[in-house]
């Protein structure tokens, strides 16, 4: 589902938008976007991935209630 109707979840459209834009990218700049609903210690959590320019690697964790980055890595350069 992508919709934030699921018991106060932010959403995956959210939790994707959340990460580009502390990355400082736009949808259209980056390829393999990936988002899907995980759990992690007991959390639910928004795992959002894709590439940037070059061969940048962003993965994200976000808190699928709060909308917080738990956790973020960047890749490449």
């Amino acid at each position: 589902q992508n919709g934030a109707s699921d018991s106060g979840m932010i959403g995956e459209e959210k939790a994707k938008e959340l990460a580009l834009s502390h990355a400082g990218l736009t949808e259209e700049q980056v390829r393999y976007l990936k988002v899907r609903r995980d759990y992690d210690d007991g959390r639910s959590i928004y795992e959002v991935e894709f590439y940037g320019e070059g061969t940048d690697e962003y993965d994200y964790e976000i808190n699928a209630i709060t909308g917080e980055r738990s956790e973020e890595r960047r890749v490449g350069k």
